[in-house]
């Protein structure tokens, strides 16, 4: 998000906290913007809950308010004109609230969108049902007491018990209570009886009797059609605001005072609580951080103005009243401030940078934000502005230098964070919003204090006022990230200046060293325990980084090598420019060896020579990962003397070894080079070895035939024949997985169902009794695939599974489909595979069965593969083991083949089936 369309955010808020009524921006979609602190307060929603949210999937709104809801967004949003309408919701005590709906198109973050504003009308239109439903009562009441009246002096009596207003009725002279209604009494709350014959005085205060009410209620008496508000006092002693309208009337020759009291408490509590929010408002107005001036459209004069405004500006109060908008603007911006006022009454609203020029001549870079408003029925413009001169002063020092800077920032694995005069953000790179949990526009325009606690904001103050004579400096400093955790940071600091030297504002270079102090204490304790365990042991030990630095030596190996705490373990303790070819340490960190031991030769600190047994295993943390290795080092000169003694009688015949060695090993190397003479050695060789078995079986049953001769039975020559014929047909497997395996695979994709394939399978393989297959494979979906591939694999898998439970035992088969290709699981109760067998099952050339030449899984994961899918084996000792293949539902364009494993001469092979 660019930097302006932060501050557009920031001012919308600022602009929507200045209203006491609960306002919201929603984007075209009717998704939340941004909410004011009145809509959070009277919904009791959070912003969190609320940004980004729908508008009209609100719990609290009723179906029949978004429907309207609905309707007028989009009647705005094409263009149309919307009177204000009225709605319903909830509020956060779950009361039913009305409020009047206005609504203004603007743009916000660069995006068009709706300012709507609810302005609480529960109380105005229950007041308003309440005086409708008085005012029908009474002209009904009215009209029948009229009609009464002319008939019996019963029906006004009626009408006078029934009003809903309080009326009293004294002798016009004395001003003694002869008579009221039902209503007086509850007003004042006393009875009827106690009422009579008292001085109307009983209704009211001491202070009122003493006071002017005395001559104003005559002057109304006088002039009856005005209403007079006065107050009446309760028999509790409770005042309560009324609207009196007195008349004189003429009874039976007798002057009497009737008086209807209407009860406007609550009015009055409604107009006070109108008046405190006004005053709020003016508080709000005049301690705003913003500059802010309430402008007539028409003639452009300042009608209204905050303490912000007055400061910034420079101007008096007396001269403010008579500026208008031009007369603060620079020269070379008058004209365009003029279109923008315009437009801004045309469509509600505008943001835009222009210059200010204060009383003395100053010229001020602002961001101006305007808002139309609605006060007292007249339209009126809100000038919101903010001086951003500081900030483009830092801004503009650093794009002189801009490529510099951009490649500085782009390759920096710190955080990059400037400040202007003030302290507020003007920029941050990705690294230090990251390291914040926040994104760069939610920083630029904060001030750094707020990113830390209260507690450390002192600190921070103290540090950054060290910069104000152009000072460079570092420390360590503690923030608190967006989601209210820590990070500790290291942060190197200096002013920036402009080319007159005048400071602009602060660069601060910030690294995250959390983990560092983290793993520093951690270190440092498991040093103490270590330190008392391995000092009293005979034997070396040193603790080593993954960056193979000397974290801890113990007392022994510094006796050795002296003080190589910090040091590089390959430079330090074996004089060298890289870690050792056969490190144990190395083989930790990098191949995630549990132990590894070898042995050493060095010199310690004197010159003499020691030879060590190294002994090398990792350090992990409570989630398993390898934090260091531990290297210990086991003295054995005497026992290395001892060979070297052993040796010397040999040495000749060393010689000669070592020769012959190296002639065997530069043979060794050539033939390692030939890959294709390594395969078809090993090949030829576990060919030899397997064909030997039949081919024995051939040549004894042969012999047997032949020694025998006539006096073998049928029976016998039977046998001999079948097992010549075992034998053959076994060589020829031999030979025709060897064939399989180096033929390239390929594909004849037909459509057929999963269950039918393994139904298929079933049948040609012959399962144990006390082995139970349960087939949960389903009809659907359809599979593109090659079906006797697919059968070869499924026969391998079951046979395999069969082979695990000698005791017998269940093969559940079950599949899942799973990003458009089906997953099939061959799973058994056998013995399980060991750690041992397990990284090389797939191998060719690997069988733990007394036959074989371990073609078969490694032939079931090419036809796998060859399908576009995979393979793969979960396993539990002594619970079971797990096949899991997919294959495809539709048809992948890499299907159908694979490229050939190695190169052998098919025809070789095919000879050797025929003999």
């Amino acid at each position: 998000m660019s930097t302006k369309n932060y501050r557009s955010r920031g001012k919308a808020r600022v602009l929507l906290n200045l209203l006491s009524d609960p306002a919201a921006i929603v984007d075209e979609k009717g998704n939340f913007l941004t909410v004011n602190d009145a809509f959070q307060e009277v919904t009791g929603l959070s912003r969190k809950e609320l940004i980004g949210n729908p508008f009209f999937e609100l719990n609290i709104v009723t179906a029949e308010s978004k429907a309207v809801l609905l309707e007028n967004l989009k009647k705005r949003l094409q263009g149309a004109h919307v009177e204000p309408y009225e709605v319903c919701f909830t509020g956060k005590a779950g009361e039913n609230r009305c409020v009047e709906v206005k609504g203004k198109k603007v743009s916000y973050a660069g995006q068009p969108a709706n300012l709507v504003v609810f302005h609480d009308v529960t109380l105005r239109k229950e007041n308003a049902r309440r005086l409708k439903e008085y005012s029908e009562r009474m002209e009904a009441l009215v009209e029948e007491k009229v009609k009464e009246i002319q008939d019996r002096e019963e029906k006004y009596r009626k009408l006078f018990d029934e009003s809903l207003d309080a009326i009293f009725v004294a002798d016009a002279e004395m001003g003694i209570i002869v008579d009221c209604n039902p209503a007086a009494s509850k007003l004042v709350g006393r009875q009827k009886s106690e009422l009579m014959g008292q001085h109307q005085s009983i209704i009211h205060s001491k202070e009122q009797i003493e006071g002017e009410f005395s001559r104003d209620f005559k002057q109304h008496i006088k002039d009856h059609t005005k209403t007079l508000e006065t107050q009446v006092m309760r028999k509790t002693g409770e005042i309560r605001d009324v609207a009196v309208k007195a008349t004189i009337l003429e009874l039976n020759g007798k002057k009497l005072m009737q008086g209807t009291f209407r009860d406007i408490t609550e009015e009055k509590l409604s107009e006070q609580r109108l008046k405190e929010a006004e005053k709020r408002y003016h508080a709000l107005f005049d301690q705003a951080p913003l500059g802010v001036l309430v402008v007539n459209p028409e003639t452009t004069a300042l009608v209204e103005f905050n303490d912000v405004a007055n400061r910034q500006l420079g101007y008096s109060k007396e001269e403010f009243a008579k500026l208008r908008i031009a007369d603060i603007e620079a020269k070379e911006t008058t004209d365009g401030v003029k279109a923008h006022t315009s437009r801004m009454v045309k469509e509600g609203g505008d943001e835009f940078e222009t210059k200010h020029r204060t009383k003395d001549g100053e010229v001020r870079d602002v961001l101006v934000t305007t808002r139309t408003v609605e006060l007292g029925g007249k339209t009126f413009l809100y000038y919101i502005f903010h001086d951003i001169t500081d900030i483009r002063k830092v801004q503009d020092a650093l794009m002189k230098s801009e490529t510099q800077y951009r490649q500085l920032v782009e390759l920096a694995q710190e955080g990059v964070w400037a400040l202007d005069n003030e302290y507020c953000t003007a920029f941050v790179n990705p690294r230090m919003a990251q390291m914040l949990g926040y994104a760069e526009s939610e920083m630029v325009g904060r001030r750094i204090f707020e990113f830390v606690d209260e507690k450390n904001s002192e600190q921070a103050k103290q540090f950054l006022g060290q910069f104000k004579h152009g000072a460079k400096g570092h420390f360590e400093y503690e923030f608190t990230r967006k989601d209210g955790s820590r990070v500790y940071a290291s942060i190197a600091a200096s002013a920036i200046n402009d080319d007159e030297g005048n400071r602009l504002g602060t660069l601060a270079l910030v690294a995250d060293v959390t983990e560092d102090k983290r793993m520093q204490k951690e270190l440092k304790q498991e040093h103490f325990r270590l330190e008392a365990i391995a000092n009293s042991i005979g034997a070396g030990f040193v603790i080593i980084s993954p960056d193979y630095r000397i974290l801890w030596a113990n007392r022994f190996m510094r006796e050795y090598k002296g003080n190589v705490d910090g040091k590089l373990c390959y430079a330090t303790l074996n004089t060298l420019d890289a870690p050792c070819p056969d490190c144990g340490v190395k083989k930790v960190f990098e191949e995630g060896v549990s132990w590894d031991a070898h042995e050493y030769f060095s010199t310690d600190i004197k010159g003499n020579p020691y030879w060590v047994e190294l002994i090398a295993t990792p350090i992990k943390d409570a989630d398993g990962k390898v934090e260091t290795a531990i290297e210990v080092a086991v003295d054995i000169t005497e026992k290395k003397n001892l060979q070297n003694k052993l040796a010397q009688y040999s040495q000749k015949l060393e010689k000669l070894v070592e020769e012959r060695t190296k002639q065997l090993e530069e043979a060794q190397l050539r033939f390692v080079r030939s890959e294709r003479l390594a395969a078809i050695g090993e090949l030829a060789g576990m060919v030899g070895h397997d064909l030997r078995n039949p081919l024995t079986g051939i040549k004894n049953s042969a012999y047997y035939l032949k020694k025998k001769g006539a006096e073998i039975s049928e029976a016998q020559a039977k046998e001999m024949l079948e097992t010549i014929d075992k034998c053959v047909d076994y060589s020829n497997k031999i030979v025709n997985d060897l064939l399989d395996y180096s033929r390239e695979i390929r594909l004849e994709l037909q459509e057929t169902s999963p269950r039918n394939l393994l139904s298929e399978v079933l049948d040609m393989v012959q399962v144990p009794e006390k082995v139970e297959i349960l087939n949960h494979l389903p009809n659907e979906p359809p599979l593109k695939v090659d079906p006797d591939k697919i059968k070869r694999v499924f026969i391998n898998l079951i046979k395999n599974a069969i082979d695990a439970m000698p005791n017998g035992g269940k093969i559940t088969i079950d599949s899942k489909e799973v990003n458009g290709s089906l997953e099939i699981s061959f799973a058994d109760t056998g013995t399980g595979i060991s750690d041992v067998v397990l990284p090389k099952l797939f191998s060719p050339l690997f069988t733990t069965k007394a036959q074989g030449m371990g073609f078969g899984l490694a032939i079931c994961k090419r036809i796998i593969e060859a399908h576009g899918e995979t393979i793969t084996v979960k396993t539990a000792k002594g619970k079971g083991t797990t096949f899991t293949i997919t294959l495809p539902i539709e048809l992948k364009p890499e299907i159908g083949g694979e490229k050939v494993w190695i190169n052998m001469p098919e025809s070789s092979l095919s000879t050797m089936t025929k003999q």
